[in-house]
């Protein structure tokens, strides 16, 4: 295992670029030095490089990423990363080799995985007080659930439907709270969820409503609008990342009905689905 700190990277991006460059031009500096990286979280979440794409950059404070990113750093011990990514592989019986990424991105992807090529990648700028934990545990839950279940090449990412997402990110959420042995309730729930108390009161109060909308999406494949509309912290249809608040209460139900969190992880979806429907109908409750 390997881990990558690219902020001074970065810092020196941003120091050798000419007076007159513009953001795009030390933006793909940086990304250069990562490319591999880059070139897959771009494949990954379909953001095409184009002219929207670079006047977005052009728009970012650069600046600003830097100084988060430094506070970021701060905070980071790579004997305490490397001893979380271990524990937290361990917990699963998982010993497949992976790289640790902590880079300054565009200010929108807090993390991502890739099974192929395999490693985790935590955004810098989005880092706050000790939240990598949670972003370290989340990604690799989600890195686990890929590879056991066979999704070792980004093409099989588009395949993936709504369900398949939420019961992911249900997991996902839930994997610093397990592992860590911390009681799942609201309080948790919201810390893992990296959300304001405002927002998930909101989340609490839409519950049965978002699940009914979110069943009956269930099937479709994931698009930029499905994307938007329950994962997305920018979100034009409503409360924001409801896929992930849902699938977590999917999840903890199961875990409360006696399931196993590690059996979980390498479930495929529709089993998981058809167990949380079962438990459901025996307590009375509707999709």
């Amino acid at each position: 295992m390997r881990i990558e700190v690219g902020l001074d990277d970065f810092l020196a991006c941003l120091a050798n670029t000419s007076a007159d460059s513009d953001n795009w031009t030390v933006w793909s500096s940086y990304c250069d030095r990562y490319r591999v990286v880059f070139d897959t979280i771009f494949k990954q979440f379909s953001i095409p490089k184009d002219a929207e794409l670079v006047n977005y950059v052009n728009h970012c404070s650069l600046d600003a990423f830097a100084d988060k990113a430094k506070q970021s750093v701060e905070m980071l011990s790579q004997s305490d990363v490397e001893h979380l990514c271990r524990t937290s592989a361990a917990y699963y019986g998982f010993d497949e080799d992976f790289d640790v990424y902590f880079l300054v991105g565009l200010g929108n992807i807090g993390g991502t995985c890739s099974p192929d090529p395999r490693f985790l990648y935590i955004g810098l700028e989005f880092v706050v007080s000790e939240s990598f934990r949670f972003l370290i545990s989340h990604e690799l839950n989600h890195l686990v659930r890929f590879v056991r279940l066979g999704v070792n090449r980004l093409s099989d990412l588009p395949n993936f439907t709504v369900q398949d997402l939420v019961i992911a990110e249900g997991l996902a959420t839930l994997a610093p709270l397990v592992i860590s042995e911390t009681p799942i309730h609201d309080e948790t729930l919201r810390q893992a969820l990296m959300i304001s108390p405002d927002h998930y009161e909101r989340l609490v109060q839409q519950a049965n409503e978002l699940e009914r909308k979110i069943v009956a999406d269930a099937d479709k494949q994931l698009d930029k609008s499905m994307m938007q509309k329950y994962f997305s912290v920018v979100n034009p249809y409503g409360t924001p990342i409801a896929g992930y608040f849902i699938g977590a209460r999917w999840i903890s139900s199961l875990l409360e009905a006696g399931a196993s969190f590690k059996d979980l992880t390498s479930c495929p979806t529709t089993n998981i689905v058809q167990r949380y429907r079962e438990i459901s109908a025996m307590s009375g409750s509707t999709d």
